[in-house]
């Protein structure tokens, strides 16, 4: 029998790289093209995502992103109300090609790009909808959103909010100081303002930061258009209207506008971390 050669140092390292190189490969395919894990830093939604909790998001079904091109595929279906989505801050501005390289390669380990730039939410309005809100109370096209109190504790009211057969808990403050600075009335037609260079002038020279505004490069070849829509009270077709399920702690559309269906990154649609609270949604 022949015996077997034994590898030197240097085929064993060689060989070594090789499978990590290929391991690597394979994960950063999987996580463009398929599914992809994000924790979950803020507390924005609320009973149903924990500060800490890792969720995993699908891609294929609302079309493949391809991040720093800013390219997107075709999907297989559309966002619908009471889809919790993964996507990009619409009022993200990049720190530059190399950092977004460094952080996107590395899996954000080496993450060098401090922008808040990706966001979970839920989807609460789709293009052609009509959302208000008054008193806390979601209007959807005219019909108020039916609501079942849950229960109330430590200052909170959670409830159980339904829009045709689809259901989510939500949680509002059980009482409401005025001038907190939460939106809790509130018409799309009142993110007209966002998409408006004059106003955006004089919110600029009151003091509103540029980077809390919509970067309009996402918006510029379809601004006049959104602008007509939302003069109707209606969302523009390609855009969506979404909101944390923790409605009086969250930084969502009511503030800093629509989400563009080409910065959508996926459907979240399982928690795996941590152990006690693994699930579907």
């Amino acid at each position: 029998m022949k015996e077997k050669k034994k590898k030197t140092l240097k085929e064993t390292i060689i060989e070594n790289l090789r499978v990590i190189g290929e391991a690597y490969v394979i994960a950063f395919v999987i996580r463009l093209l398929l599914l992809e894990a994000f924790a979950i830093p803020t507390g924005s939604m609320i009973p149903t995502i924990m500060i800490g909790d890792r969720i995993i998001v699908l891609k294929p079904p609302y079309g493949i992103n391809f991040p720093i091109i800013n390219v997107k595929t075709p999907g297989i279906t559309t966002p619908d109300t009471g889809d919790i989505i993964v996507f990009k801050n619409p009022a993200y501005r990049s720190p530059g090609v190399i950092r977004e390289l460094i952080t996107l390669l590395t899996f954000s380990v080496i993450n060098v790009d401090n922008e808040p730039k990706y966001f979970v939410k839920r989807v609460i309005g789709k293009p052609g909808d009509s959302i208000e809100i008054i008193s806390n109370e979601l209007i959807i096209n005219g019909e108020k959103t039916k609501r079942e109190i849950v229960k109330k504790e430590n200052g909170w009211l959670y409830l159980k909010e339904s829009v045709n057969d689809k259901h989510w808990t939500i949680r509002v403050k059980s009482e409401v100081i005025f001038d907190d600075g939460i939106l809790r009335t509130f018409s799309i037609s009142n993110l007209y303002h966002l998409y408006d260079i004059n106003f955006r002038l004089t919110l600029s020279y009151r003091g509103v930061p540029e980077n809390y505004l919509p970067n309009l490069e996402y918006f510029r070849n379809e601004i006049e258009q959104i602008k007509e829509s939302l003069k109707q009270n209606k969302i523009p077709k390609g855009y969506y209207f979404v909101m944390g399920d923790n409605r009086d702690e969250s930084s969502d559309s009511r503030y800093w506008g629509l989400v563009p269906e080409n910065l959508i990154i996926g459907k979240g649609i399982f928690r795996f971390w941590p152990p006690n609270r693994i699930g579907v949604f």
